[in-house]
């Protein structure tokens, strides 16, 4: 779900200001880590 939360706050940003992730070095972390999370879960699936 922090994925989602993360891509909001990403989209109204930059709608709001134009810039990219508005200079907000967290916001860009969560969807870094948000995404990583992801794909260790995908690549756990594979694995069984």
């Amino acid at each position: 779900m922090r994925i989602v939360q993360a891509i909001t706050v990403v989209a109204k940003l930059a709608k709001s200001f134009g810039c990219h992730y508005n200079r907000n070095a967290e916001t860009y972390m969560l969807v870094g880590e948000s995404l990583g999370q992801g794909m260790i879960k995908l690549l756990t699936q594979f694995k069984k």
